[in-house]
C-alpha cells in the first residue's frame, strides 16, 4: 500500500475516504455544553495554543493553534464547557487525519454543542517542510 498521492485523480481518490463518519469513533471524548441563560447576545472566542494531530501520510505529528468562535442568541443554545474542550481537543494527539478534516469535525461538533450554525474555527498548522498552512471552516 502506497502512503503517498502520485496523480489529482489519487488526491480526489484518498480525500474522499475523509469524512467526519471516519473520526467520530477516534474521538472518545466529547463537548459538554452550558446552557444559555444570559438575556444577552454573546460571541465568544476559544484560543487553543496547543494542538497535536498526526499525519495520516507521514504519521509525524501536526502541531496547531486552534481559533473558535460562536454567536449565541439571548436564552438560546449553549457554551462549550472549557475542561471538556480540552478533553476533546487532547483527544486528536493519536488520530490520522488531514487538517481539513479536523478543522470542519471540529466547527461540526461545536455546532453541535451550542446549537448554533453560527460557528468558524481556524486551524494554524505549524511548517514541515517549510510550508506552513491555515485552514477555515464555517462563516464569519
Amino acid at each position: 500500500m502506497k502512503n503517498y498521492i502520485e496523480t489529482p485523480e489519487d488526491a480526489m481518490t484518498d480525500w474522499s475516504r475523509a469524512n467526519l463518519e471516519d473520526l467520530r469513533p477516534q474521538i472518545t471524548k466529547k463537548l459538554v455544553g452550558i446552557k444559555n441563560e444570559l438575556n444577552a447576545p454573546f460571541e465568544v472566542k476559544l484560543n487553543v495554543t496547543e494542538f497535536v494531530s498526526t499525519c495520516p501520510i507521514t504519521g509525524q505529528p501536526d502541531f496547531a493553534k486552534i481559533e473558535i468562535s460562536y454567536l449565541l442568541e439571548p436564552r438560546k443554545g449553549c457554551f462549550v464547557e472549557q475542561k471538556s474542550l480540552k478533553e476533546f481537543l487532547n483527544a486528536f494527539q493519536m488520530t490520522d487525519a488531514y487538517q481539513e478534516e479536523i478543522t470542519d469535525y471540529i466547527r461540526e461538533e461545536v455546532k453541535r454543542i451550542t446549537e448554533t450554525d453560527k460557528v468558524t474555527v481556524w486551524s494554524y498548522w505549524n511548517a514541515r517542510g517549510g510550508i506552513s498552512s491555515i485552514t477555515k471552516a464555517g462563516i464569519e
